[in-house]
């Protein structure tokens, strides 16, 4: 059977996606909210409730008709051409860029109960969320590492300096309370820590950022959580190691054990300063590096 090639008028321009299996599955499933995300002089990222894609454009090195069906006036089939299509768009998985998270709310830190606010640029969650190439869950798993929360309706991170004295004032705590890492009453120490920063900061060190089993919402706070002792034992090791960069290795680690006191004593590793993408330390590997005097 013949069937004629016309030429379409229209002057429409069509963009083809390749789309991985998961994906593909993804928008099969129903409706499925897809974002772009970044800024414009970034590469162009799709990113799903749970999943960041990287876009690329790929040329085609033979012609690629696109066509729909359509009929003629006396009801014949014939194929219109809508555009030879040169390029495709290639998606494909690739990791989220939270360190933005960091650089973009470093100059909005809060620094304490007096924290100034004049002159500071403030980030709302909408424009955060359009900026940094990161899936919903990501995004929350970012915010997490970075120490943000929302304040007064803005994205604020909180500075290293105050996380580092909430965890102080924990650990002293755990000692007035009577109680141990694994089971610490909630509101109490949140009630503790309130006036050292404010109580929504104090809710998210015992509650999230340095909870063991972190809940998904505080709308109905647990009698007891249980401490993340790791993630705590490393942030003050590597708050320390910044600040004490030359010390010799034993003269670091006896102020590592004093730093954490005798809860977390045994949790002390030096495997533990050798992360990435921590508060401290952004996108550069840490290490501690014991050298011998020559």
């Amino acid at each position: 059977m013949h069937v004629p090639l016309v030429t379409s008028q229209a002057q429409d321009t069509y963009r083809l996606l390749e789309l991985p299996p998961e994906l593909e599955a993804h928008m099969e499933k129903g409706p499925a909210t897809l974002h772009f995300n970044g800024r414009l002089s970034d590469e162009a990222v799709l990113v799903t409730q749970d999943a960041t894609y990287a876009v690329r454009q790929v040329l085609q090195s033979n012609s690629f008709l696109l066509c729909s069906v359509d009929t003629t006036p006396q009801g014949e089939p014939l194929l219109r051409l809508r555009e030879n299509v040169r390029e495709t768009l290639e998606v494909v998985r690739t990791s989220a860029f939270l360190g933005r998270l960091a650089t973009l709310l470093q100059d909005d830190m809060y620094v304490g109960p007096a924290d100034d606010e004049v002159g500071q640029r403030h980030y709302t969650p909408a424009e955060v969320k359009s900026i940094v190439q990161a899936s919903e869950a990501e995004l929350l798993e970012g915010l997490r590492t970075y120490h943000i929360l929302e304040l007064d309706g803005f994205w604020r991170r909180v500075a290293p300096d105050v996380v580092l004295d909430l965890l102080r004032s924990m650990l002293a705590h755990l000692d007035i309370f009577a109680c141990t890492p694994d089971r610490v009453p909630y509101a109490r120490m949140c009630e503790a820590l309130a006036p050292r920063a404010c109580r929504a900061i104090a809710q998210a060190v015992v509650g999230d950022w340095f909870c063991a089993a972190a809940p998904r919402s505080l709308d109905t706070p647990p009698a007891y959580v249980s401490l993340a002792r790791a993630e705590m034992v490393q942030f003050m090791g590597l708050h320390l190691l910044q600040t004490q960069k030359r010390m010799p290795l034993r003269a670091f680690m006896d102020a590592w054990h004093q730093e954490v006191g005798h809860a977390l004593r045994a949790d002390v590793q030096l495997t533990l300063l050798q992360v990435r993408d921590s508060p401290l330390t952004h996108r550069d590997t840490i290490s501690y590096t014991h050298r011998p005097p020559a």
